[in-house]
């Protein structure tokens, strides 16, 4: 068993004697039940989506025939901010219209899961009209206890890799893509560029199917896709990249990319997520834009081999500016990862 599991057991088996006291009957095992549920809700949502998430189980008088009744792995495709879920049975739920519920009230009769984004401690229970916090401990890196480990687990991967891998040019791949300096990629690399983050996060994620070039249309294929085995969750990653590219004779370059390379990326990842959207309407999908920026500063003779400390880090700190940002207006948009790319030791010149 899982420590996760461990963990969730005891404090379940904890909380159940709040439950057991308050209600008596057959809490307990809507309690069990609820749990069950709660766990198979966020295999099927991305939970950052919402601001607040509420559930309760069984028919409550005030709310039988109310909502939009489904079955969960179609739960993601309701838009809306603020998400209640009755858990009629194991095969349906129902999706209350969220302005009027009121869990206070309905507390009187049952405990009702709330969990509240902005918390630190985000899985509550209302019990009779008062809010128990599920732990004392944080909230995971996850959102919830009841979360399993998806986005956020690649998002921890894509910053390890930004921060300590990339910037080192670790993985033969990446080495392999580039001089031996660093100062510049060599003629086409993007296939080297696709197997190094393949690679990596082949290696790093956990409980997940990474794919090279799935087709999101007859003719598009999305560089990376990392699925989620259990979940509907799935991540499309495209990557492009910035700086110069020798020929391969080295006489000149073969190609020299800026930041428009990247907002190019950014447009072309929107139309893969819709494309996505349109085939997998299931699938709770999520976009990332992966650029590898080799950019030197004053760096326009294709022979060289040093340059100064000033120039070669002068793009260290330069973000590049997407417009529109699509991570602001787009819930299945993640803001982009630059992996700069340090030159080696051996090439500067002081």
């Amino acid at each position: 068993m899982a420590l996760e599991d461990t963990i969730i057991r005891l404090l379940q088996s904890q909380f159940i004697l709040k439950i057991d006291d308050a209600y008596h009957g057959e809490s307990v095992r809507d309690f069990t039940k609820c749990i069950r549920q709660i766990r198979e809700l966020y295999k099927s949502i991305d939970i950052f989506r919402y601001a607040t998430i509420s559930a309760f189980v069984g028919k409550h008088g005030d709310y039988e025939g109310k909502g939009v009744s489904m079955q969960m792995q179609n739960i993601h495709s309701l838009e809306r901010d603020n998400l209640v879920v009755n858990f009629v049975n194991d095969e349906t739920i129902q999706v209350l219209p969220s302005d009027e519920f009121d869990g206070n009230s309905l507390s009187n009769d049952t405990f009702v899961y709330c969990w509240k984004r902005d918390e630190d401690r985000a899985d509550l229970f209302m019990i009779k009209g008062k809010l128990v916090p599920f732990s004392e401990d944080d909230t995971p890196v996850e959102g919830s206890f009841f979360a399993v480990k998806t986005y956020n687990d690649l998002d921890e991967a894509l910053t390890n890799y930004r921060d300590n891998v990339a910037p080192m040019c670790r993985g033969k791949a990446l080495e392999d893509s580039m001089t031996p300096t660093r100062l510049f990629f060599y003629a086409a690399p993007e296939d080297l560029l696709q197997q190094a983050l393949f690679d990596y996060l082949d290696s790093r994620l956990r409980q997940c199917d990474v794919k090279r070039e799935h087709n999101v249309d007859e003719s598009k294929p999305v560089d990376i896709k990392v699925r989620w085995r259990g979940t509907s969750h799935m991540a499309l990653i495209e990557i492009k990249w910035v700086g110069k590219s020798l020929k391969a004779d080295g006489s000149g370059f073969s190609a020299v990319y800026a930041d428009a390379r990247a907002k190019a990326g950014a447009s072309q990842l929107v139309e893969y997520i819709d494309n996505n959207l349109d085939s997998f309407p299931r699938d709770v999908t999520i976009g990332y834009l992966a650029v590898y920026d080799l950019r030197r500063h004053k760096n326009t003779d294709p022979t060289s081999t040093m340059i100064s400390r000033v120039d070669a880090n002068y793009y260290k700190d330069k973000e590049i500016e997407y417009n529109p940002q699509y991570e602001l207006i787009r819930k299945d948009y993640k803001r982009p990862y630059r992996f700069f790319v340090k030159v080696s030791n051996s090439a500067y010149q002081d």
